[in-house]
Order: structure tokens, then C-alpha cells, then sequence
């Protein structure tokens, strides 16, 4: 093609000398072309007039160097032939991120100069050297040049400044390698095509003092494999998490559940925003559009009713972005954290990961469970991400998480309490704990069924057929008796038994409604009456006071014995119709004397005690009195008293011993009870009733017996007792 244009060229110049009538013998001009595409003019080398050829022969001027240059510039913006870009291309992949750096490479060749024939015929280049040579790139919208060898000019267009080359018959070539990068990082849609380079050169050849400017514009095929792709990434991801478990408020009536949303890349694998080279990064992608929601549970609790929020909120960093009315279960932002976003050549944000809080507040009850269930309430929080890449299409990614939460219901419990009701002679009830006295009159205690109200006939008062009680109670004292943990409701308490000895129904009837609440006791106290019954209660004590055991009792009337219990200590009561009664003790203590009958009179609903200040006294039958004998020396105050045997006395000492129950000053009379010290002894010992079968205590007198020894005087005084601790005794 090259050759075909410089035989164009030459057959141009050789008409245009014959139009100006130069003679064809003073230059005939052959025209010749060489493997490389150089012209050249043969001189003095003469040929037939009219004759072209590859070696046609003409004369040549002064200015023929000049002009082969001339007309060899004018080919070259087309051929390439002299000055050329024969090449743009890229270095590595057409596939560049956005704002990182990549390489154009440009391509240009200097060819052999254009050849004239000088005065001798020898062929010669019509330049050698070529000055100013400059290449000039246009960049597609979009892209910059950033190598420093490259002045920008205007727009998207750059110059670059290669140096002077001597050209020769060998073509001599060279690259420039331009760096580049996509501009706007962030804001380029991934695979955005970006067009080849367009470029050109130009070179000066100065020809007989003359500029000749060569240029050569880079061909679409030559540029082709300038074209670049941009690679930019938006691959996202979400992630949600529960923030440990529901909290209860202080005053127990609420709920507050609190979750955690993240997103980020994909090439985040910490899932932090802390991992270098995942934000700030060539080949980022900003959102063109962005949405968070959130969708709240809306929690179906055991108790059957639906739960959806009291109130709720979504924040970013402390900044509220929604709130949740009552009821409300979504909530949306179209927020996110940024982070300054430097590669490539920028400063400005881009998208960054972030954490989002969803806190809603529920109604307690949502979670409360029934008594006695274990399974827990559970529920499920969702949230999707939709999110649109600048030049992309749009992309909704759902995340969601799971919890359960629970609050067990505390049962309540029902104590039953026993209680009779006696009537006394005024006529007025008076009700009575069971305790321990009254429970041992009326055995038996008092025995309870509690039912649940579902399983109650309450039109009917009475359990439903085949109904089974929750739970039945024995109460045979006065701490009563108290059921298992219920669940809070109400229920039913029938009495199933009472006391021995007392009426059903109670006063307060057969059953009782009540409502058990949680960590609660509800009290109830089912009274009993007792009809035509007394009590009488005993204690028996000696004359101090103390307990006394050993004696029986009975009680006599209408010819019909009733024995009355007695306890180790003496103390007995027994139940008694009304009425009156003979209290015989028929064995008293052993030593004791046995008391005369008594006479009482049993009152309905009244306790006649025979305790304490009245408490039945026995006493001992029989006291023992010692008598000791002693010899003074004399009368005298200091006399000293001896026994008979310390004396040197030997002979018996007689005693009579009087009785009276009239008083201690008794008159001595009737028959004594005479004792004697024997002979040798000092002391004589001697039982002696204490009180009389009526139980009247005995006064004695001791009376010495004078004797026969003429060298004593004898004791005539009168010695006065008794064993009762009476008189001085």
C-alpha cells in the first residue's frame, strides 16, 4: 500500500513539472520505490522524454531534498511511511478496577527518510534528524493520565515530549508507557466499557533550512486493544444477632428484647469494619439506593393472645433512625455508616460497616407461662437490606434470628385452718382454735378436698362427677394444713371429715370459694360446732403445789362411771354431757391420803378446770417424827447437853404422843400413842397420820413421861406439831 502511494506521489510531481514547461531534457525524473517506502529522485540521469518508471531519470533542482520531503510529509498522516504509531495497547488485563493504576503502551517507529539523487546520481535521504517530536493522547471520558512525562492540555487530552532521533536507512522504534487510572472511584458502574485510546505523532525534519512536520494518526485496528472494562464490587452481606436475653423492667410489667444488626462486605470476613482492603479500595462501589427493615415478632404467648410491641426503635450509633409506635412491627432507614474513601485518587465516602439497634418493648405477658409449663415462648426477628449498586440492579438480602423467653407462673397455696364453736350458758358462741387441748377431746381432726373450679358443680354445690381434687388436707392442729403449689385461679374447698364429737356442717358451710394468686397463701378456717358438751380438765398436786401422778378419778352419775384420764403429770380432761357429776378418787398416790368425793356441775360449752389455784390437792398419809433425848448438866444457859450414854444414863425415856384436828391448842385427852427410847439410844422414830380420812390435818402434842430416876428432872413441857407446815410445825 505504501509503495502503491509513492508511485502516486511520483507520477504527481512529474505532471506537475510538465505543466510548467520545464524542458523535458534539463531534468528528466525517475521515479523509483524501495522496499521501504522512501522516495527518491534520480539526477543526471537521463531518459527517454515521457518515460516513468521505478527508474526513470530526471534532473534535479537545488530544492529537490526539500521537496521530497515536502511531499513525503503530505503521505505520512495516511501511511505511517516515515513517522508512525503502529500500536496502542495495555499492560496486563483489559479487566482494571476503578482507581487503581494501569499502563497504556504507544508504539511509534521512525522509517527510512525519503531519498533524492544528488548532482552525481547518488541517491541521498532527504532528512536525518527529526526535532519536536510530540505524541499526542485523547483519553476516553472517564480516565486520566497520571505519569509525570505527560503534560495535559486541555480536556481528556495529553502530550507527550519524545526526544530527538536520528533516522538512517534502518527504521528505528520506541514505546512510551503512559500510566492511567479510572477516575470517579466509587461512582462507576462494574463492566462500564471505556473506548481505545486516540492518539497521534509528530516530527519535524528541517530540509534546507525548511520545517517539514510529518504526522501520523493512530488507526481504530492499531488502538483497539487500548479499550479497558471497569472492575468494581458492591457484594454485601447483613447479619443479625440477640443481645442475650429479655430483660424485665423494675416494676415487672414489661419486657425489652434487643438485637443487633450488622452489614458489610462480603470481604469482611471479621465482620468488624477493621479489616484493611475491604472499604477503602480501588475498584469500591457506592449504593445508588439503600433500605434497612425490620420486621418486629409479633409474639403469640401461651395464654393464646397475640403480642406485638408496646414501643420500639432503630439506632445507629446512638442516633435514633425510627420509632416504633404500639403495634408497630416495622421499622426502616435508609441510613448507613460511611468511611472516607481515598484509593483511586478520591476523597470522598462510601459505604462502611455497620451496626444497626433494634430494642423493642413487649408486654410481659407475652412471655408469662401457665403454672407447671416448661416449654418456653419462642419467637423470630427479621431484617432485609435492599440495596441498589451505582449502574446496577437491585439486590434484597434477608437475615433473621431466633429466641425464647419465659417466665414461669408461681403457684399460690391454700391453708386450712380447724376451728369448734362452743356454745356457753350466757348463750353466745365461742369458737376455739384446734390446739392441743381441744384436739385431744375431739379426735380426729378435720379433713378437706380441694377441687379446681373447672371441675366444681357450683349450681349444684358439690364436685362434678368423676372430677379428682387437687389436693386434700388433714388438720389436726393449729398450724392447719396447706396445700402443694396450685395454679393461680380459684377453686373449690370441701370438708370431708370433722372432729369427733363436733357438727357438720361447719358454720361457715360444707364448702368454701377461694382464689389462689401467685406467692400467695389464701387462708380459710372451716368452724365446727359442738353441741350438748361440757369439759372438765384436771390437775392433781400434792400440798405444795407440785404435779402429782399416780391417781385414777372417776365420775359418777345416774349410777353410770366415766373414768377420767390422767397424764403422767396428773393432768387429764375428758367431754362431758351436761349436767352433774361425783369426781371420786378411787387410788390415790402411793403415801398419799385419798380425797373426799367432790361434787360439780358440767355447763354446755363451758370447761369447768379444776387447775391451779384449783388443782386437787392430795396429801401424804403419814409424816414421821423423830424424838431425841438429851441430858443437860445443869439449868444454866451454858449447860451442856449430852446423850444418855455420853451422861452415863442407862435406862428407857417414854413418850405419849396426843392428836386433835380442832387446832393446835388442843386439850390433851383420849389415848396417846406412846413411844420409848431404849436404853443406850438417844433417838426413837415414829409414823404418824398426816390428815384424818376427811382430810382434816392432825395437831400433835408430845408429852416426855416422867420416870423413875430421881437425879433427872424430867421435860413436863408440852412439844406441839403437825405435818400440814401449820403453827410453826
Amino acid at each position: 500500500m505504501r509503495k502503491f502511494a509513492g508511485k502516486c506521489v511520483a507520477l504527481f510531481l512529474a505532471l506537475l513539472m510538465l505543466l510548467t514547461s520545464m524542458p523535458l531534457t534539463a531534468l528528466a525524473e525517475a521515479i523509483s520505490s524501495e522496499s521501504s517506502g522512501v522516495i527518491h529522485f534520480d539526477v543526471d540521469q537521463p531518459s527517454a522524454a515521457g518515460t516513468e518508471g521505478e527508474n526513470a531519470d530526471n534532473s534535479a533542482g537545488a530544492g529537490s531534498a526539500l521537496q521530497v520531503a515536502q511531499e513525503a510529509a503530505k503521505d505520512n498522516p495516511t501511511s505511517g511511511a516515515y513517522v508512525e504509531l503502529f500500536r496502542a495497547s495495555l499492560q496486563g488485563s483489559n479487566q482494571i478496577k476503578t482507581g487503581d493504576e494501569f499502563n497504556y503502551e504507544i508504539g511509534y517507529q521512525f522509517n527510512a527518510p525519503p531519498t533524492y539523487k544528488d548532482a552525481s546520481g547518488e541517491a541521498q535521504p532527504a532528512y536525518s534528524r527529526l526535532t519536536d517530536i510530540q505524541i499526542t493522547v485523547t483519553v476516553p471520558d472517564g480516565i486520566e493520565i497520571l505519569d509525570a512525562k505527560a503534560t495535559h492540555v486541555s480536556g481528556n487530552t495529553y502530550t507527550v515530549a519524545i526526544a530527538d532521533a536520528q533516522v538512517g536507512s534502518n527504521p528505528s522504534s520506541g514505546t512510551i508507557t503512559l500510566s492511567a487510572r479510572i477516575k470517579d472511584n466509587g461512582n462507576v458502574a462494574n463492566g462500564t466499557p471505556f473506548a481505545p485510546l486516540e492518539a497521534d505523532i509528530s516530527a519535524t525534519a528541517t530540509v534546507d533550512g525548511t520545517d517539514v512536520e510529518f504526522t501520523h494518526e493512530l488507526s481504530d485496528a492499531a488502538a483497539a486493544n487500548s479499550a479497558v472494562t471497569s472492575d468494581a464490587s458492591a457484594v454485601w452481606k447483613i447479619a443479625k444477632t440477640l443481645n442475650g436475653q429479655p430483660v424485665p423492667s423494675a416494676d415487672g410489667q414489661t419486657v425489652t428484647i434487643t438485637w443487633t444488626i450488622k452489614i458489610g462486605k462480603n470481604d469482611d470476613t471479621n465482620f468488624s469494619g477493621n479489616q484493611s482492603g475491604v472499604y477503602n479500595v480501588e475498584g469500591a462501589l457506592n449504593f445508588a439506593s439503600f433500605s434497612l427493615t425490620d420486621t418486629l415478632p409479633t409474639i403469640e404467648g401461651k395464654d393464646g393472645n397475640s403480642y406485638k410491641p408496646i414501643s420500639s426503635t432503630l439506632t445507629m450509633g446512638g442516633t435514633t433512625l425510627d420509632e416504633g409506635d404500639e403495634g408497630d412491627t416495622s421499622l426502616t432507614t435508609t441510613k448507613y455508616a460511611e468511611t472516607t474513601l481515598t484509593a483511586g485518587g478520591v476523597n470522598t465516602q462510601t459505604p462502611y460497616y455497620t451496626e444497626y439497634t433494634v430494642t423493642a418493648v413487649y408486654d410481659k405477658a407475652a412471655f408469662v407461662l401457665p403454672f407447671g409449663e416448661e416449654e418456653l415462648v419462642s419467637f423470630t426477628n427479621e431484617a432485609s437490606m435492599t440495596y441498589t449498586p451505582v449502574g446496577g440492579s437491585s439486590q434484597t438480602l434477608p437475615a433473621s434470628i431466633s429466641g425464647t423467653e419465659g417466665y414461669e407462673t408461681p403457684g399460690g397455696y391454700i391453708t386450712v385452718f380447724e376451728k369448734l364453736r362452743l356454745v356457753g350458758t350466757d348463750g353466745n358462741p365461742k369458737d376455739v382454735a384446734y390446739d392441743a387441748f381441744y384436739s385431744a377431746l375431739f379426735t380426729g381432726g378435720a379433713t378437706f378436698a380441694v377441687y379446681a373450679a373447672a371441675d366444681w358443680d357450683a349450681e349444684n354445690g358439690k364436685p362434678k362427677d368423676g372430677a379428682t381434687p387437687v389436693d386434700t388436707l388433714s388438720v389436726s392442729d393449729t398450724a392447719g394444713d396447706t396445700t402443694i403449689a396450685l395454679a393461680p385461679g380459684d377453686y373449690y374447698i370441701l370438708q370431708t371429715a370433722q372432729p369427733d364429737g363436733s357438727e357438720m356442717p361447719a358454720v361457715e358451710g360444707r364448702f368454701q370459694q377461694v382464689t389462689v394468686k401467685s406467692n400467695d397463701t389464701a387462708q380459710e378456717t372451716f368452724t365446727n360446732p359442738v353441741e350438748d358438751t361440757g369439759i372438765l380438765e384436771v390437775q392433781k398436786v400434792d400440798e405444795a403445789g407440785n404435779k402429782l401422778s399416780g391417781a385414777t378419778f372417776v365420775l359418777i352419775a345416774d349410777g353410770s362411771e366415766t373414768t377420767l384420764p390422767l397424764d403422767d403429770s396428773g393432768y387429764g380432761k375428758i367431754k362431758l354431757k351436761p349436767g352433774t357429776y361425783t369426781l371420786r378418787e378411787t387410788d390415790a398416790p402411793d403415801n398419799y391420803l385419798t380425797m373426799a368425793d367432790m361434787t360439780i356441775e358440767i355447763e354446755e360449752g363451758e370447761t369447768l378446770s379444776l387447775t391451779g389455784d384449783s388443782a386437787i390437792r392430795n396429801y401424804k398419809d403419814k409424816g414421821t417424827l423423830t424424838i431425841t433425848k438429851q441430858i443437860a448438866d445443869g439449868t444454866d444457859e451454858g449447860a451442856t447437853a449430852k446423850t444418855p450414854s455420853q451422861a452415863g444414863v442407862s435406862e428407857d425415856f417414854t413418850f405419849n404422843i396426843y392428836s386433835s384436828t380442832t387446832g393446835a391448842d388442843f386439850t390433851i385427852s383420849g389415848d396417846p400413842v406412846t413411844v420409848t427410847i431404849a436404853k443406850g439410844a438417844s433417838t426413837v422414830t415414829v409414823d404418824l397420820p398426816v390428815r384424818d380420812e376427811n382430810g382434816k390435818l392432825y395437831y400433835y402434842k408430845v408429852v416426855e413421861v416422867e420416870g423413875s430416876n430421881a437425879s433427872l428432872d424430867y421435860d413436863a413441857e408440852e412439844v406441839s406439831f403437825n405435818f400440814g407446815g401449820e403453827n410453826g410445825a
